[in-house]
């Protein structure tokens, strides 16, 4: 029943053009895409066989334009300005517009999984800006600012106590899964990134580095949801934590190199419910990797990754925080060898 063909062929071409105007450079440009998608599934009934072929399809096609502008001024030889304004397209995802209808009667309430062949690709309209800084040596500091409107994002939906006729299989009081989309969505942030390499100090500590970056992120959804009750109004940013960073510690020298990262994340939506009471979140994660090479020959390199050192557990809840769904430790792991470059 999860079986699905999904042909999608897309023909794109562009124009651009280079303005050098002293220390300014502007790149004006357009992009066209025309998609063309088929897609088939098989709807799995009381009367299916095991030899059933595809008996349910869609096909659709769609064009695009795609403006956008990119600027850059170079005030300095180390100090350099950007700024874009841009378009572009996000494409569904293959399984969520194939027209596959699962059902799973060991569930309890019984869920259903619907793809979407209506489901829209979403159009974002971008305006970023930032500032870079490189530092004497080896090093970067930067800074920016981005603000983004998309149409028709893409969400998945799962209402409850839902009652209908599906792949011809009359049901009621179940609960739905579907991707589909919302009207609008709006987000804005600040993110800053700083790359530093310790060559002033002197050798074998001039090997040593910090590579540091953190994002925020604000915004929201707005449109009306089908369910039981239709939900309509402001949702969250569809799976999109409001924080993200990383902080990295890394020694390179002598053919040793030696990293180890921690990255966090804040809480995001990844299943919208009838009302805010009943979406689902995943919550926050923060994990310790480390990874360890030596190159013994420019052919041979020995190698070593210490992967979720603090044994962050993968936690799922509903509406808020005591509102468990689900909580999965994996506890950390290792893994060594050695690679050979011909």
């Amino acid at each position: 029943g999860s079986d699905y063909d999904v042909g999608e062929q897309i023909y794109a071409g562009y124009a651009m053009a280079t303005l050098k105007l002293g220390a300014l450079t502007l790149i004006p440009g357009v992009r066209v895409e025309h998609t063309e998608d088929d897609v088939k599934a098989k709807l799995v009934t009381a009367t299916s066989t095991l030899t059933q072929d595809y008996n349910s399809f869609s096909n659709r096609s769609y064009t695009d334009v795609f403006p956008g502008l990119n600027a850059r001024f170079d005030a300095t030889e180390r100090l350099v300005f950007r700024a874009a304004a841009t378009t572009a397209i996000g494409r569904p995802n293959y399984p969520d517009f194939a027209p596959s209808v699962l059902v799973d009667q060991t569930a309890s309430p019984v869920t259903v999984a619907l793809g979407n062949p209506s489901l829209k690709p979403y159009k974002a309209i971008n305006l970023d800006a930032g500032v870079e800084y490189y530092l004497p040596g080896q090093g970067l500091l930067s800074a920016g600012v981005f603000y983004k409107r998309l149409d028709d994002p893409i969400y998945t939906q799962s209402p409850l106590g839902v009652s209908g006729t599906f792949a011809g299989l009359p049901l009621t009081n179940v609960t739905v899964t579907q991707p589909v989309n919302l009207d609008v969505a709006y987000l804005k942030g600040v993110e800053a990134n700083a790359q530093i390499r310790f060559t002033f100090l002197p050798a074998p500590f001039d090997g040593f580095g910090v590579a540091v970056n953190y994002a925020h992120i604000e915004g929201f959804g707005r449109g009306t949801l089908s369910g039981n009750p239709t939900r309509t109004g402001r949702v969250p940013l569809f799976l999109q934590s409001d924080d993200i960073g990383t902080a990295q510690l890394y020694y390179e020298k002598y053919g040793l190199a030696i990293r180890a990262a921690y990255s966090y994340r804040s809480p995001y939506l990844d299943t919208l419910g009838t009302s805010a009471a009943t979406d689902q979140y995943t919550d926050k994660n923060g994990q310790l990797d480390v990874n360890v090479s030596y190159q013994v020959t420019s052919e041979l390199t020995f190698f070593g990754q210490a992967l979720n050192l603090t044994d962050a557990p993968w936690r799922r809840y509903i509406g808020s925080k005591p509102q468990l769904v689900e909580r999965e430790r994996y506890g950390y792991s290792f893994r060594w060898g050695a690679q050979l470059h011909f």
